[in-house]
């Protein structure tokens, strides 16, 4: 096989995710739901013709899990964080109070 050419038909990456992948997730995950889905596209430099549809593929499990589970990890990450800090600001609040 010639250097450069994975044998990989698809042309998707499925070893490892791109950094445009990677930034779309964390625009997805960490903007709250203050951005569309096609807007995360648009900030992690996917084209606006195919931003919108990039965006659904990108959150398609079928087509690209391995950006799913990164996103599902980010916001697990997000999730136990949030909590980490309510624990950490409500342990002030009661050593304080007397």
């Amino acid at each position: 096989m010639p250097k450069g050419i994975s044998g990989n038909i698809s042309g998707k990456n499925d070893k490892h995710l791109t950094p445009k992948q990677m930034l779309f997730a964390k625009e997805y995950v960490y903007n709250d739901g203050s951005k569309t889905q096609t807007e995360c596209a648009l900030a992690a430099g996917y084209g606006e013709s195919g931003a919108a549809v990039r965006a659904s593929e990108l959150l398609n499990p079928q087509k690209y899990p391995l950006v799913v589970r990164y996103i599902q990890g980010l916001q697990a990450d997000q999730r136990s964080g949030h909590r980490q800090r309510q624990s950490y600001c409500g342990s002030i609040g009661r050593s304080t109070k007397r």
